[in-house]
């Protein structure tokens, strides 16, 4: 004979299939902002050796006019 401890009620088996899908929802949500925020840096790195590349051409320039 099962008591009221040992059976799970269908409320409490959907409460925790909806906690679940909300994390589930939640991870999917940090992977694509963790995408997004990989492909910011790595933007960020090809401007950031644009740059360098110019200030080097710029101070170059500069020494050549002394």
């Amino acid at each position: 004979m099962e008591t009221a401890a040992t059976t799970n009620p269908p409320a409490d088996e959907a409460e925790v299939e909806a906690v679940f899908a909300r994390i589930l929802e939640q991870i999917k949500e940090v992977r694509e902002q963790m995408q997004a925020d990989d492909a910011e840096i790595a933007r960020l790195k090809a401007e950031s050796a644009e740059l360098r590349t110019e200030t080097r051409a710029i101070l170059a320039r500069l020494q050549e006019a002394k």
